[in-house]
């Protein structure tokens, strides 16, 4: 009665501060009048439209493309089976993945921009099923959580988990945390009858892409150079930056690393997290900084001289500006340190891990529940590198990958606790990947 009590309040401010406050003030405020715009496009949207007449299976929000990555696979799994879908999505900037995600599925997906300004949110939603992605606890959500089957992807729980603790997390009838960690702490919380077994569902994804991984690239055009001149670099001699930022260049001062890129020693490939021109001259200006003129450094694209030949001749630094297919490439590295984490916060852990490289990144990792899940699986799989100029001497001190390891798409572990969650969601929250 209480948290239903709190939630009615909550509810009420927001819908207030919305219809007498933020409203109002859109046309003053550059952000509020950005949001304001957002929302509207609803009212145009075909994906958008209300379908009063149509049975839904199952509602999936989140505010991030990353969120949505971890959604898919519940999203798919639905659609595929004949089954229509709603999604709820907060930023801007998921809504090109969210459209493609809908344009896929044979007009059995609809898609509406949260109306945190404009409401309407309970009247859209037709699901009798509701899973989020974690963070965005706004009370319209959680109403709506409240009066549904309803499951929480990627559990967290952060401070003290007293079972007294007043928690968005209770208003969930099912928690899906990420790894063994969120999960002892969740169950701490009183909150174990709600849990699933822990497991990250972007797992489901990734086993599939990396299982085709090597035609991937073979029909990728902007790869092809960079694989003929890996089949004359020893596998153990690799390593990949990915999502590397301008910012990291530090990695790149090692002098050791210069000496090694510069002398056929070891080929380090970059992979830039935007790839966009302006970031990319960026990055290049940095590396050059970083490297001095003794090193090289080859950007591939389509008018540069063939690749192998000119590494050969004058060896380097590898430069790769291309999106959509660093999880494959990974396959083809021994190891791989991901970035963000000596910025804002690490990219995607999984992805490298399940690709079967040895990983390395920096300490930010605090927002990373991939960190927590791949660590669960194998404890010593991640390697955390303080200082931005300590990364290459760690690369090279890491014991080479066991005898047997697992092949890239199957992650050992991961492939074993796939079934278990699978039915443990369509049991208990009637929809399943």
């Amino acid at each position: 009665m209480a948290a239903w009590a709190l939630l009615s309040a909550g509810l009420l401010l927001e819908r207030s501060l919305a219809r007498l406050v933020l409203r109002p003030l859109a046309p003053l405020v550059p952000f509020l009048r950005r949001r304001l715009a957002f929302e509207l496009k609803n009212l145009d949207d075909p994906f958008s439209r209300e379908h009063p007449g149509l049975a839904v299976e199952a509602c999936v929000h989140v505010s991030s493309e990353g969120e949505l990555e971890q959604a898919l696979p519940l999203l798919e799994g639905v659609a595929g089976r004949g089954l229509a879908v709603e999604v709820l999505y907060t930023s801007p900037s998921v809504e090109p993945a969210v459209r493609r995600f809908c344009g896929s599925a044979g007009g059995r997906a609809f898609a509406l921009r949260l109306p945190l300004l404009t409401g309407g949110l309970g009247r859209w939603v037709r699901a009798p099923r509701l899973a989020m992605v974690r963070y965005d606890f706004f009370p319209s959500l959680l109403a709506l959580a409240r009066t549904r089957r309803s499951l929480l992807l990627s559990a967290v729980l952060r401070g003290s988990p007293g079972p007294r603790r007043p928690l968005p997390h209770r208003f969930f009838d099912l928690l899906l945390p990420a790894s063994e960690e969120d999960a002892a702490r969740l169950r701490a919380a009183g909150l174990g009858p709600r849990l699933l077994p822990w497991f990250d569902l972007r797992a489901v994804r990734l086993q599939s892409r990396l299982r085709r991984a090597r035609r991937t690239l073979e029909e990728d055009g902007r790869v092809r150079p960079l694989l003929a001149l890996l089949e004359r670099v020893p596998f153990r001699r690799r390593l990949i930056l990915g999502n590397y930022w301008d910012a990291e260049r530090d990695v790149l001062r090692d002098p050791d690393l210069a000496a090694d890129a510069a002398s056929l020693g070891t080929l380090v490939v970059v992979a830039p997290h935007r790839t966009d021109g302006a970031s990319v001259e960026r990055v290049l200006a940095g590396l050059s900084a970083a490297l001095g003129d003794g090193t090289p450094v080859h950007v591939l694209d389509g008018g540069a001289p063939p690749l192998a030949e000119a590494w050969e001749r004058s060896p380097g630094v590898v430069v790769f500006p291309g999106r959509g297919v660093l999880a494959e490439l990974y396959t083809l590295f021994d190891t791989a340190y991901v970035g963000g984490g000596h910025g804002k916060g690490v990219h995607s852990l999984l992805e490298p891990f399940m690709a079967g490289a040895r990983v390395l990144c920096g300490p930010g990792t605090s927002r990373s529940t991939e960190l927590g899940f791949v660590r669960s699986l194998d404890p010593d799989a991640v390697d955390v590198v303080e200082r931005p100029l300590d990364v290459y001497g760690r690369a090279l001190r890491l014991a080479p990958r066991p005898a047997g390891s697992p092949q890239p798409g199957t992650a050992g572990p991961a492939s074993a606790r796939h079934g278990n969650v699978v039915a443990e969601m369509r049991n208990r929250f009637g929809a399943s990947p």
